[in-house]
């Protein structure tokens, strides 16, 4: 389910999109990127669910907004664990950086696309710990 209602939510962020909340957006993604570099794993999870909420607010839709943020908490224990291994921080960085990007452009497909892989990895890294 969030796999899929992520996606839709980063095509209309793409579509709707305006100045003032691709500026917000990048704050956002300024701070992660600072935090990634630090390695401080509990402001990096903060910077993310920023980036995950802003897309969901910028989407338009109080019911994408409403499923989607309730399940972002749910696991957020197990992003915690994920991100504290500098790999995955890194690469959830760039992974918001290319959808950012896909925003900026108003590209509703390409946002789509790259927030599908994103929410993908972050799946599959969060599994490969449990296998640990």
């Amino acid at each position: 389910i969030r796999l899929r209602l992520e996606g839709l939510a980063a095509r209309r962020a793409a579509e709707r999109a305006g100045d003032e909340e691709i500026a917000q957006l990048k704050g956002v993604l300024d701070m992660q990127e600072f935090f990634t570099q630090k390695g401080d794993s509990d402001n990096i999870i903060d910077a993310d669910n920023r980036f995950h909420d802003m897309l969901y607010r910028i989407s338009g839709s109080v019911v994408l907004y409403e499923t989607l943020a309730p399940l972002h908490r749910k696991i957020v224990k197990y992003r915690r664990v994920s991100v504290r291994k500098t790999e995955r921080a890194q690469h959830s960085f760039a992974e918001h950086k290319a959808v950012y990007e896909a925003i900026v452009a108003h590209n509703a497909a390409l946002a789509e696309e790259r927030l599908i892989l994103h929410t993908t990895n972050a799946r599959n890294s969060i599994l490969a710990l449990e296998e640990e």
